[in-house]
């Protein structure tokens, strides 16, 4: 048995090593890059601030030095990129190096996950040519540079895919799982990127309408473990905004955009430096 799990582990391992070289070779040329560093009034200075703050242990970022000594608010900002890179930092003590290696790691598995995908609903070789190209993508390895949201969306994206071939290719009681499992990776997509919600929606009407020879009840079951899964990942984001801010807002205010009047809330404070 360890025979066979050393095997499979070096089939799965071997073939992203050439991703990772690839990506590895743009992060050494961007990881110092004076435009890339978070600092000043850009959105990364931002997202890096309130990840330092998470990682001190302000969870739910509800006191006034996460907010410059202004009052909390809902977020304005999206929120799952915050508590990603507080965790790094948690756990490597704010390295910004460390957040853009994982960020490189997270991308090669969305190479992995394209091609899973696109191989299951078109064959080994679509797969193997649509992750050379996801490997190659010259965008994926910028953004997995970036201290911003955008470094999550190549291995989101990839994983919302590969979960919707697999809950569409089952049958019997499994797909259900299968199913609430692709709800929840769109669910924790939108935390990233608040306008996924309606990709989410579009999701369940989608696996409502499509009959396949199946009964209605069938599909409503199926619909509804999508958007429940979906929503259950989005609450504890929503719960957190009410009871910090006093507003029900689902993710973040703007849909997760840096607006000009929550920058001028918090002018008060000195600019973001390090």
């Amino acid at each position: 048995m360890k025979v066979t799990a050393t095997v499979l582990a070096a089939e799965t391992l071997m073939p992203q090593m050439p991703i990772l070289a690839v990506k590895a070779a743009v992060f050494v040329q961007l990881w110092q890059h004076p435009l890339l560093e978070p600092a000043g009034e850009t959105d990364g200075a931002y997202y890096r601030h309130f990840a330092e703050m998470v990682a001190k242990g302000d969870l739910a970022l509800s006191s006034k030095d996460s907010y410059f000594g202004q009052p909390p608010s809902a977020f304005f900002i999206a929120p799952l990129y915050i508590y990603f890179l507080g965790l790094v930092f948690k756990l490597t003590g704010g390295s910004i190096v460390a957040a853009r290696a994982v960020q490189l790691v997270l991308g090669a598995g969305a190479v992995f996950l394209l091609g899973a995908a696109v191989q299951r609903w078109y064959g080994r070789t679509a797969g193997w040519i649509a992750g050379a190209l996801a490997a190659g993508c010259g965008l994926f390895s910028f953004f997995e540079a970036l201290i911003l949201p955008a470094a999550l969306d190549p291995f989101l994206t990839a994983l919302d895919l590969w979960a919707i071939g697999r809950a569409a290719d089952a049958d019997g009681a499994g797909s259900k799982r299968k199913w609430a499992v692709a709800g929840a990776a769109l669910g924790l997509h939108a935390l990233n990127r608040p306008h996924l919600a309606f990709v989410l929606a579009g999701l369940a009407l989608v696996v409502l309408g499509v009959k396949q020879g199946e009964a209605l009840r069938a599909r409503a079951i199926r619909a509804a473990m999508v958007l429940a899964a979906g929503l259950m990942v989005i609450a504890p984001v929503t719960i957190r905004n009410y009871a910090v801010g006093g507003e029900v807002i689902p993710i973040a205010s703007t849909f997760g955009i840096r607006s000009e009047e929550h920058t001028s809330e918090l002018q008060s404070r000195e600019t973001i430096s390090y």
